[in-house]
């Protein structure tokens, strides 16, 4: 019916509904990958968005579908477009599908990319708990400090996320990078850290004067983050 359709009929391959959706888009959805490819070869627009400003490579990363993700790349498809929900990345990430997200990531996906102030790819990976898509993005270059102070040390830790934390951690975040006045990041930070010897004051005030007056110049300064953690959980 298609290629009746295309070749016969010779209709606009890239006409759309009421809702924006076209043919292509709609292949996408039903996961035809054949018709997919088809429809591309054929001339349909890769990056024609539905009325949401979604394009049929953020639906077919919504889906999971490694296939037609494939098929969209190689065809010319924008890897970073952007959308009323980010980009590809973004949704790869909020979906936890890991599989297409290193497709995207192989593909050279910019995965600093920010949505909405704050939104990276890392931030959303934390918020749905998926590590191994924090993995994948940390690999890939991710900025582990984040945007303004809402950093993916933070969001790891506000929701008690040990495991990412370490991960973050292991990466090389520095858990003593402060907010505005410092002691928003030290309040979260603190229930989920292991104690520092050196710090004899383990409290949010505390922790603050010590750093003010003397961090630069104590030995465990220079001891990497996840020495610390070790070193408090011995104590």
């Amino acid at each position: 019916m298609c290629v009746y359709l295309v070749e016969e009929l010779q209709v606009d391959i890239n006409a759309a509904n009421e809702s924006g959706a076209t043919p292509l888009i709609y292949a996408v959805l039903g996961g035809i990958v054949y018709t997919v490819s088809y429809l591309l070869d054929h001339g349909a627009n890769p990056d024609k968005p539905n009325e949401q400003g979604r394009a049929p490579l953020h639906l077919a990363v919504e889906q999971g579908n490694c296939e037609i993700l494939k098929v969209l790349l190689v065809k010319g498809a924008d890897v970073d477009s952007s959308s009323d929900c980010g980009t590809p990345l973004h949704i790869a990430a909020v979906k936890s599908h890991d599989g297409c997200m290193k497709i995207l990531l192989d593909h050279h996906a910019d995965c600093n990319k920010v949505f909405s102030t704050f939104y990276t790819p890392l931030i959303a990976a934390l918020m749905v708990r998926s590590l191994k898509c924090v993995k994948l993005l940390i690999k890939a270059g991710a900025d582990i400090k984040g945007v303004g102070t809402f950093t993916p040390l933070i969001a790891a830790a506000t929701e008690g996320l040990t495991d990412f934390y370490k991960c973050l951690l292991e990466a090389g975040a520095d858990p003593n990078v402060p907010d505005e006045n410092r002691r928003k990041d030290v309040e979260i930070l603190l229930p989920v850290t292991s104690r520092i010897p050196s710090v004899y004051d383990w409290s949010v005030d505390g922790i603050i004067t010590y750093v003010n007056k003397n961090v630069q110049d104590d030995p465990m300064y220079k001891i990497r983050p996840a020495d610390l953690k070790l070193e408090g959980s011995r104590a």
